[in-house]
């Protein structure tokens, strides 16, 4: 079973269009996109603890109200968001949870729900919490992170500077860079390029460590190709 655009908060117009949070994988393999299409969203006890969690942080939910089993991992990334913020000491209005689309004209490429952001004077905050086990780049590499600064700058062109924060509760570690908006231009561009590029059928595929997420993984021939080398090693 594929995808149910009518019910895809991902999809603009009535087409599936890449989403922040799989710029990173999509950038190392452009074939993926298409070929993922092909497959329902998985779902699993794990994944759905995590948005569980994340709808906890966005509602700043006392921590005496947070299950048990999610207590320790929202009060440890309520703690690192915090000393990130004190760190950054940026004023300004706070928002969670909240999508944006990266467009020309009417034309739509990608979007992003950013977990955590503020917006000031000239400085902003963009903070993405990964609350499940797992190797994520750090802030001043990750492309998700890099992509909700491109999208935060198309909404509020006034900002001059945006933090940037990943924090790991599992981990107990959060990594954070300042990127200069006069640096998003061609980042936005390259972003673009690459989403018309990945839309396309029979993109090239890559297997590689991003393959452990994908809907795909059972069913690619590059991937396969590479586990079993490593089989025979």
């Amino acid at each position: 079973m594929g995808l149910d655009i009518e019910t895809d908060k991902r999809s603009y117009k009535g087409q599936r269009l890449p989403s922040g949070s799989s710029l990173g994988d999509l950038w190392d393999c452009k074939g993926r996109f298409i070929v993922e299409q092909k497959f329902a969203d998985k779902e699993s006890e794990e994944a759905n603890l995590g948005t569980e969690g994340h709808r906890l942080l966005a509602e700043n939910t006392p921590i005496e109200d947070v299950p048990d089993e999610l207590n320790y991992v929202v009060w440890k990334a309520r703690q690192l968001r915090d000393q990130l913020l004190e760190e950054w000491d940026v004023e300004g209005e706070v928002y969670c949870e909240q999508r944006f689309w990266c467009k020309e004209g009417d034309e739509a490429y990608f979007s992003g729900e950013i977990d955590y952001f503020v917006v000031g004077e000239e400085r902003g905050v963009i903070i993405d919490y990964k609350l499940l086990q797992g190797f994520y780049k750090p802030a001043k590499n990750n492309r998700q992170l890099q992509s909700y600064a491109v999208l935060l700058h198309q909404e509020y062109s006034h900002l001059k500077e945006i933090y940037i924060g990943l924090v790991q509760p599992m981990l107990d570690q959060a990594s954070s860079a300042l990127i200069k908006t006069s640096e998003l231009k061609n980042l936005r561009k390259q972003l673009i390029d690459l989403c018309k590029q990945i839309i396309k059928p029979n993109q090239p595929r890559t297997a590689g460590e991003h393959c452990k997420w994908c809907k795909a993984l059972a069913h690619c021939p590059e991937a396969t190709e590479v586990i079993m080398q490593i089989w025979k090693t």
